[in-house]
């Protein structure tokens, strides 16, 4: 019973032991060639089975596989459906590296209403002139207001004219965009630039307005209207005689001491006073112009002072019945509903804020991403593997593992038995030493065969038979 099993486990390891699966005619006709292709078989059997183990393990632990997917010439409506889907590694290149502020974004100031009200025309200025300022007293708002309005109006040109300059320089600038920024990104880098932009250009102006007010203080440069000093020329000699704003019963204050000095300003009823040549800011006027004061120059007092009257109609009343005008029964007051700031902010504070409401930057990223036109996008697909992929892949790998293993094996295998093969080196007569002569003998199935043999020894150990 048991010798049905025996025969069939030496069947096997007879087909084992003489499996050759590179059979030519050169190992039918030669013993040698055909060893080489067993071992080779071997060789090869054994290198691809631990090859498709690796693979198939390598294939079946990867879950997932990530392919690169291009889309060429992209639509924005492409574009916003792939960043909607929040795909990995999405990237669509410009054709256009740079693209200028201006082709894509719109900025849109709104002004102070004083700088569009009839209080900064020159014929609400030119009504302020009269022939008798030089007899009112200093502090009179009448002789002030002219040159209040002139420098307000001049003021709100400046902001104006700089913000504009600055608009025209930043839509001439360029956005260098690689790829597309997302509309997130987009918006917020273009609102920091805008930022940015407002507050440089608001640094710039009280740059400026600072170096003129800084000379003026240091040279003692004086104004039309006397404010700070009064110039006496007695003879050929020039006296400079101070004023005095008398800031309460107890404190004075120069504009050479302290280079700041400022009172409310209103009307009076007296003509200007001197005293020892000095002056003095102390006395109280029939009606005061809320908001408005008196400094040591038309700039300083300005900046301190509020527009608080060019909101209230009745204080408008009251300078129109001190300065009778058709322009000035006309006024309106300003509205505070058209303005974030209080009608108590100062004019220094409106002004370092450029007169500005509102500053809004807007960008088109439709335009933008027209100017960018990207010529493809790119983004990694990642998917779980399944058994139809692990089948088809492992297929195409052994078909090439097969292949690259059935040509190198054999070949390696060929050069190394060459080059290993032991092979007979038969000796010159001169190297003959130590001669004998031995008999052997050999059985054989018909009896005793006798032969006689020589057997020398060569000079380098090497033994060798020869038939008698």
């Amino acid at each position: 019973m048991m010798q049905p099993l025996v025969n069939i486990a030496d069947r096997i390891r007879t087909f084992v032991l003489q499996l050759n699966l590179f059979e030519d005619e050169r190992t039918r006709l030669d013993q040698f060639h055909l060893r080489t292709a067993i071992i080779s078989t071997r060789v090869y059997v054994t290198l691809l089975t631990l090859a498709v183990i690796v693979v198939v393990v390598a294939l079946t632990s990867l879950d997932t596989q990530s392919e690169v997917i291009i889309i060429r010439n992209p639509s924005e409506a492409n574009y916003q459906t792939l960043f909607k889907k929040n795909l990995t590694q999405l990237l669509c290149p410009c054709s256009r590296f740079t693209i200028p502020y201006g082709n894509f974004t719109s900025t849109t100031i709104a002004y102070h209403p004083v700088c569009s009200s009839v209080f900064v025309t020159s014929d609400w200025i030119r009504h302020f002139f009269s022939s008798d300022i030089g007899k009112l007293y200093q502090a009179d708002f009448r002789v002030l207001a002219s040159s209040y309005f002139q420098l307000l109006a001049a003021l709100c040109f400046h902001a104006k004219r700089s913000v504009h300059d600055a608009l025209d320089d930043f839509d001439s600038e360029t956005l260098i965009t690689p790829s597309v920024f997302t509309q997130d990104n987009l918006n917020s880098y273009i609102q920091e630039k805008s930022k940015f932009l407002r507050l440089t250009t608001e640094k710039n102006l009280l740059q400026v307005l600072q170096l003129v007010l800084t000379t003026t203080h240091a040279n003692s440069l004086q104004t039309a209207i006397p404010t700070s000093q009064i110039i006496n020329i007695i003879g050929h000699t020039i006296l400079y005689a101070d004023i005095l704003f008398q800031l309460n019963l107890t404190l004075t204050c120069t504009c050479s001491s302290r280079g700041a000095c400022s009172l409310p300003s209103g009307f009076f009823d007296l003509r200007k006073i001197q005293i020892e040549a000095f002056f003095h800011f102390q006395l109280l006027p029939i009606s005061y112009v809320r908001g408005m004061f008196v400094g040591c120059s038309a700039a300083d007092a300005l900046l301190q002072s509020t527009l608080e009257c060019l909101f209230d109609w009745s204080c408008l009343q009251t300078i129109h019945r001190f300065v009778p005008s058709s322009n000035i029964t006309d006024a309106s007051p300003l509205d505070t509903n058209q303005t974030r700031f209080t009608p108590n902010t100062s004019i220094e504070t409106i002004v370092d804020n450029l007169f500005i409401e509102a500053w809004t930057t807007e960008q088109s990223f439709s335009d933008y991403y027209a100017q960018c036109a990207p010529n493809l996008c790119t983004y990694t697909s990642v998917r779980h593997n399944n058994a139809l992929y692990v089948i088809t892949k492992f297929l195409g790998l052994y078909g090439g593992l097969s292949a690259a293993l059935r040509l190198c094996i054999p070949f390696i295998i060929d050069k190394w038995r060459k080059k290993t093969r032991n092979t007979l080196t038969v000796p010159r007569p001169s190297e003959y030493q130590n001669l004998k002569i031995f008999k052997f003998s050999k059985f054989s199935p018909s009896g005793i065969m006798f032969s006689s043999y020589f057997t020398y020894t060569t000079p380098s150990g090497n033994m060798a038979l020869d038939k008698d």
